[in-house]
C-alpha cells in the first residue's frame, strides 16, 4: 500500500515538473513565437534555402527536363544544349544561389501612396520566366512554350511575354536562354526595406517583405507581381529604397532612393478637395515653387 502510495507520488510529481517545463517555455516557445508571426532571422525562408550546385549536377539536371506538352522535342532540346554551353562558358565549377546583383534584381518602379499609407514596388530577377523567386533550369520552359512569339508594335501587348523577352529584343528565342545562364541561381527570398536621412545613405533595415506575399493580377496572369507595406514601419526617416535579398538574408543592390514625404504631399494634392490650399500651404521644393521669377 505504501509502495504504490509512493509510487502515485512520484508520477504527480513528475506530472509537475512537466508542466512547469512547458509554461516556461522551454518546450513550447519556438511555437508560440512562430504564431506571432516573426521569423526566426538565422533560418530562411521555406522553399529559399541556401544552394550550391556543381555544374555536372546542373547538367545531369537539364538533361532529365522534359519537354512540355506541345513543344517539339527538337526545339526543347536545341535550348537546354544552348543554356548548358552558355552555363560552361562561364568557367565556374560550382555554383551557388545568391541575391540579383546590378540591374539584374534592381527595383526601378518604387511608390508611395500617401491617401493609402501604402509602398508599393514591382519584382525584378531576370531570367526567372516561371516567377517562382528563383532563376534555375526549369525557366527554359517558358522559353520553349512562348519559343517565336514576336510583339507587333513597340511594346509588347502581354506582360508575361514581355517579361520572358529577356534580352528584350521583341522576339523570344535562343538568346532569352542567356538571362538565365548569366543568372543562374539568382533569388529573391524577400525584400529589404531600408531608410535613411539623407538619398545617398547610408541606409539602415526598418522591414522586411517576404517573396510569399507578392501579389499577382489574377491566377492566371503572374506579371507583374508586386509587394506593398503599409504603413510604412516605425523609423521611417525621409528616403526609402528597397532591396532583394537571398534565402540567407544577404541583399543586393537596393533601389534608387524615394523621398516618400515629398511623394504623400503630391498624393494629398491629387485627392484633396481644397486642393488650391494645400498647394498655397506645401513647402516648395525649390525657390518660387521650382519656377524661374518672371516666369507665367
Amino acid at each position: 500500500m505504501q509502495g504504490r502510495f509512493f509510487g502515485s507520488l512520484a508520477a504527480f510529481v513528475l506530472f509537475l515538473l512537466v508542466v512547469l517545463y512547458e509554461v516556461a517555455g522551454c518546450g513550447g516557445g519556438a511555437d508560440l513565437k512562430d504564431s506571432a508571426g516573426k521569423r526566426d532571422a538565422t533560418k530562411p525562408p521555406p522553399g529559399f534555402e541556401s544552394v550550391e550546385r556543381s555544374l555536372g549536377s546542373v547538367r545531369a539536371e537539364i538533361m532529365e527536363l522534359a519537354a512540355p506538352e506541345g513543344v517539339s522535342e527538337g526545339d526543347f532540346e536545341i535550348l537546354k544544349s544552348e543554356l548548358l554551353k552558355q552555363l560552361e562558358a562561364r568557367g565556374l565549377e560550382r555554383l551557388a544561389s545568391t541575391a540579383p546583383s546590378g540591374e539584374s534584381g534592381l527595383v526601378e518602379d518604387l511608390m508611395y501612396d500617401g491617401a493609402s499609407q501604402t509602398l508599393y514596388w514591382s519584382y525584378v530577377n531576370l531570367g526567372d520566366f516561371d516567377v517562382n523567386g528563383v532563376v534555375g533550369v526549369a525557366d527554359i520552359t517558358p522559353i520553349a512554350l512562348n519559343y517565336l512569339a514576336a510583339r507587333t508594335g513597340e511594346e509588347w501587348q502581354d506582360a508575361y511575354l514581355a517579361w520572358v523577352d529577356g534580352d528584350g529584343s521583341g522576339q523570344i528565342g535562343i538568346p532569352d536562354i542567356t538571362p538565365i545562364a548569366l543568372n543562374y541561381l539568382n533569388t529573391v527570398a524577400e525584400y529589404v526595406v531600408l531608410t535613411s536621412s539623407s538619398e545617398s545613405g547610408p541606409f539602415t533595415e526598418i522591414a522586411r517583405v517576404p517573396f510569399a506575399s507578392g501579389e499577382a493580377p489574377s491566377e492566371t496572369e503572374k506579371i507583374p507581381l508586386t509587394f506593398r507595406i503599409s504603413p510604412l514601419p516605425e523609423g521611417a526617416q525621409k528616403y526609402i529604397a528597397v532591396a532583394p535579398a537571398d534565402g540567407e538574408g544577404t541583399a543586393g543592390v537596393h533601389s534608387v532612393a524615394l523621398d516618400w514625404l515629398a511623394s504623400s504631399q503630391i498624393s494629398c494634392v491629387h485627392c484633396h478637395t481644397n486642393k488650391q490650399m494645400i498647394i498655397d500651404t506645401a513647402e516648395p521644393e525649390e525657390p518660387n515653387g521650382g519656377e524661374e521669377e518672371g516666369e507665367t
